[in-house]
């Protein structure tokens, strides 16, 4: 059969309606897609900042160690499955944590004020193999 004027035009207007609500979101997916790019860019280069961070702080004299440290924590907690929570100086709304510990050996920390080493020269925690 043949089919008339009107429901061709309604068969256009749904064609072109559908049509229009695929390509917006198909730019939909592409902004993310672009965001996610970009918020994985940014989260490589801070897991390499953070892996030369740590191998600078590595190198540094214990005492600025501990300076930069302090300037950096705001405290530090063990808890009883030898997890350490570190809370930072600066305000970190969207941070988590980032992956599980890499070492599966318990390991024995205890707090700097049980140490007998003067204030200025303890460490914020000891952490020993277990």
């Amino acid at each position: 059969g043949k089919i008339t004027e009107d429901q061709l035009d309604h068969q256009r207007r749904y064609i072109t309606e559908r049509l229009e609500t695929l390509r917006a979101r198909l730019d939909d997916y592409r902004d993310r897609e672009t965001l996610d790019v970009e918020k994985r860019g940014i989260m490589e280069n801070l897991v390499k900042w953070a892996g030369e961070f740590g191998e600078g702080l590595d190198n540094l004299p214990d005492q600025k160690r501990r300076e930069l440290l302090q300037l950096l924590l705001d405290g530090v907690t063990i808890d009883r499955e030898n997890n350490v929570n570190l809370t930072l100086a600066i305000p970190t709304e969207e941070f988590v944590s980032i992956e599980t510990p890499i070492s599966a050996s318990p390991r024995i920390c205890q707090s700097y004020t049980q140490s007998s080493q003067p204030p200025s020269e303890r460490p914020l925690f000891y952490c020993l193999p277990g």
